[in-house]
């Protein structure tokens, strides 16, 4: 950890009495306060801090503010303290999450955040208040454990992902059998459906007919040649370039992104920016496919390839060089037959 000498406010040209009273606001706030420079070095504190984290403001003094995080985290707390001093504004940490910060004795605890930009005398800092929520989480936790004992039953609308079937637990999306063990005295087994075990059989079925055995013709009950033919299933990779991220994150928020039958998304991919996403879908129907982007058209621009497996591409270069090499040896018998 790189120790700088810590900043003197009274350097700050802040006359006596600003500086009281400036530092009379901080001791009187309820929160730990402290203020760091764009390098990330606490250059103040409040007795809060000292209370919350049992460090002593000489121990806290020119120190980086990762020695407030987990050991885990401050490596990934550095890359984004250096994003937010690039474009500061005042905001909350992690929402959505639990933060986690560290005690001087190693304890853990559960914080909120929130950061503000401030200038002091012509120089940038930024204020982090810092209040532990371990007692909401004891209540909340309290709270639950009184009405499982009641069983009150909770009653009203859930929120369940429309393509993955997660239920929004909070801030957190849970798999349905976990939500369900959380907040109902019940535990699961596994088994598997006969509808499943029906698709578990058709699946079986189309590894067959992908085996190397060539493929055998189809007869009417006559014996001659059947006119049905099967449904080819196609795939598609779809490129696509989003145009306005908050919008589509909204719009999955809101409705999800629900397939229609017979569209199935087999992989996705995206780049590490999260501005371009590459799927891989599968149908018998082109026109799914493109009503499909066509509702998603306004937020993201779409690019659409066919594709083929590796072992469909072996086999077309193959027959390709088959035909080349049997165009050369037309080609040379018809010059050794010549005049």
């Amino acid at each position: 950890m790189s120790a700088r000498a810590p900043v003197d406010l009274s350097t700050q040209r802040l006359t006596p009495r600003t500086e009281e009273k400036f530092l009379h606001f901080i001791e009187s706030v309820p929160d730990a306060m402290i203020l760091s420079d764009t390098k990330g070095v606490i250059v103040l504190v409040n007795t809060n801090t000292e209370r919350m984290f049992g460090y002593s403001r000489d121990e806290l003094m020119g120190k980086e503010v990762e020695i407030l995080v987990p050991e885990r985290f401050r490596t990934c707390h550095r890359e984004d303290r250096a994003t937010y001093y690039a474009h500061p504004t005042t905001r909350r940490m992690g929402v959505g999450r639990i933060l986690s910060a560290c005690r001087k004795d190693g304890v853990e605890i559960s914080v909120e955040i929130s950061l503000a930009p401030v200038e002091i005398s012509g120089k940038p800092f930024v204020w982090s208040a810092i209040r532990d929520i371990a007692d909401r989480e004891r209540d909340i936790a309290q709270i639950r454990e009184a009405l499982e004992k009641e069983h009150v039953a909770l009653q009203g609308l859930i929120c369940i992902c429309a393509w993955c079937k997660k239920v929004r637990d909070g801030a957190v999306w849970r798999p349905l059998d976990a939500y369900a063990a959380a907040h109902l005295h019940i535990k699961f087994s596994h088994g598997i459906c006969k509808d499943c075990l029906r698709t578990l059989d058709l699946a079986g079925q189309k590894l067959e007919l992908v085996s190397p055995s060539p493929p055998k013709a189809k007869r009417s009950a006559e014996g001659g040649p059947s006119m049905a033919t099967e449904v080819q299933t196609r795939r598609y990779m779809v490129v696509e370039h989003i145009k306005d991220a908050e919008a589509v994150y909204q719009r999955l928020w809101d409705r999800g992104r629900l397939l229609p039958n017979d569209l199935v998304l087999v992989s996705a991919w995206f780049d590490e920016n999260v501005e371009r996403g590459y799927r891989l879908m599968e149908t018998h129907d082109r026109r799914l496919l493109d009503e499909w982007m066509a509702n998603w058209s306004d937020l993201i621009e779409f690019e659409m390839h066919p594709v083929i497996t590796s072992e469909e591409a072996g086999e077309k270069v193959a027959a390709r060089m088959r035909s080349s090499t049997s165009a050369v040896q037309t080609g040379r018998t018809s010059v050794r037959r010549g005049p």
